[in-house]
C-alpha cells in the first residue's frame, strides 16, 4: 500500500427528496375543504380561476394557471367560489440536504420564480388533457416525471443559495429586498403607505424601489398592498364577527363605499354577500 501524500475531499451524502402524496381533486360549485395543515410542503396547481385559498397563507383567489406552495404546518383551506366545477392537482413533498444550507429567503416564492417550475406545470397540464376515468393510474404513471422535475427544482434551489453565499448574485439579493418589503407591508396592512416613507425605511430612492418592486412582482407597491388588504378582509368578514365598516377601518379604508368597490373588483362578489354566506 502506498504511503505517498495525497489529498482527499469527501462529503457523506444523505440527500432525500420524497413525495408524500400525489392527488387529483374535482370539486363542485360551493364546495369547501376542511382547514388543515401537514408536516410537509405542498404544491397545489389549479389550471383555472375561481378557487379561493385561505388560512395562515392569506386569502388568494386563483387566476388561470395558479400554482400555490404551502409551507409545512401552515393551516389552509381550499374553496370553490366559482359557478362551475373546478379541478386541481396537489403534491405533498419533503426534502433535506446534508450538508445542509440554511435558506434565509422565502423558499416558496423562489420556487415560483424558477424556470423549472414551468416544466412542472407542463407536466401537470398533461394530466388534465388526458381523457380517461382511471385517474389513479394516470397519476401513478406521472409520478416519476413529477419527482424528477421536483428533484431538479429543489437541488437547484440549494445551488442558488450556495452561489449567493460565495458570489454577488444581484437577482437573489433583489428578491430578498422584495421579501422584506412584503413583510413590512403585511405588518402595516392598516396604513396607507406612501413611496417616500417606504423608501426611507429601506434606505433606497422612491423611484428605484418602485421600479424594482414592479419588475420583480409584476405589480406596483400600491397594487400589492391593496391585494393583501383584500386577502385579509375576506378572512375577517368570515371569521371575526365584526361589521363591514369596522373591518374596512381596520384595513385603512375610511370610505366604506370605496372599500366595497375594491372588494368587488378583486373577488367579483360584494362584502355583504360574504357576510350572508360565510
Amino acid at each position: 500500500m502506498s504511503n505517498l501524500g495525497h489529498e482527499r475531499v469527501q462529503i457523506e451524502i444523505e440527500d432525500n427528496i420524497k413525495i408524500e402524496l400525489l392527488g387529483y381533486l374535482r370539486c363542485e360549485k360551493g364546495w369547501q375543504g376542511d382547514v388543515h395543515a401537514h408536516p410537509f410542503w405542498e404544491i397545489i396547481y389549479i389550471p383555472s380561476g375561481g378557487v379561493l385559498m385561505s388560512g395562515e397563507v392569506g386569502a388568494i383567489n386563483s387566476m388561470e394557471n395558479s400554482f400555490f406552495i404551502i409551507e409545512p404546518y401552515k393551516k389552509h383551506r381550499v374553496q370553490n367560489i366559482s359557478d362551475t366545477a373546478k379541478e386541481m392537482i396537489y403534491i405533498g413533498f419533503d426534502f433535506n440536504f446534508i450538508p445542509s444550507s440554511d435558506i434565509d429567503i422565502n423558499i416558496g416564492n423562489l420556487i415560483l420564480n424558477m424556470p423549472e417550475t414551468r416544466v412542472l406545470i407542463n407536466e401537470m397540464d398533461e394530466f388534465f388533457s388526458v381523457n380517461g376515468s382511471n385517474k389513479k393510474m394516470i397519476l401513478n404513471h406521472a409520478r416519476g416525471r413529477i419527482l424528477r422535475t421536483l428533484s431538479i427544482m429543489l437541488t437547484n434551489l440549494i445551488a442558488y443559495k450556495i452561489v449567493n453565499d460565495n458570489f454577488e448574485n444581484s437577482n437573489i439579493k433583489k428578491q430578498i429586498i422584495i421579501e422584506k418589503i412584503k413583510r413590512y407591508l403585511e405588518k402595516n396592512i392598516n396604513l396607507n403607505i406612501n413611496m417616500k416613507t417606504l423608501a426611507n425605511e429601506f434606505y433606497l430612492s422612491p423611484n428605484y424601489l418602485g421600479d424594482l418592486f414592479k419588475k420583480v412582482t409584476g405589480m406596483s407597491i400600491k397594487q400589492y398592498h391593496n391585494k393583501i388588504k383584500m386577502e385579509a378582509s375576506i378572512l375577517m368578514l368570515r371569521d371575526s364577527g365584526q361589521s363591514i365598516t369596522e373591518i374596512a377601518r381596520q384595513l385603512g379604508y375610511d370610505d366604506l363605499a370605496y372599500f366595497s368597490k375594491c372588494f368587488k373588483n378583486y373577488f367579483n362578489i360584494s362584502p355583504s354577500q360574504i357576510k350572508k354566506n360565510p
